[in-house]
């Protein structure tokens, strides 16, 4: 149980945005290197280029909606221009949450 609390501690903390970057990209580096087959990976080698890609698509939504045991979830949420084109501005919407489920949606 110690190793469990460990691993969560850092969740309970607000995040410097420096460390939220640094978790983020470490989780884009792991990720990128499992469905690549390196490491400890258990992706069969038969996998397609476009299986692979598919799996890395799906663990990287999977870890923005926070279901990644370690990494907690994060809020996207989309810009759009101003009617001059001058500007972004920010809306009020989040959109993730449920991005890794409707990825085959849309594909």
């Amino acid at each position: 149980m110690e190793d469990f609390d460990q691993l969560f501690a850092h969740l309970s903390e607000e995040p410097s945005e420096e460390q939220a970057r640094e978790e983020f990209l470490e989780f884009v580096n792991r990720t990128a290197r499992y469905w690549a087959g390196k490491g400890n990976s258990n992706v069969p080698e038969s996998y397609t280029l476009e299986e692979r890609l598919d799996g890395f698509a799906h663990s990287l939504l999977s870890g923005l909606d926070g279901c990644v045991m370690g990494l907690r979830p994060y809020t996207i949420i989309p810009k759009f221009s101003s009617r001059d084109g001058m500007a972004w501005i920010q809306s009020n919407v989040d959109i993730a949450g449920g991005l890794h489920e409707q990825m085959k949606r849309i594909a």
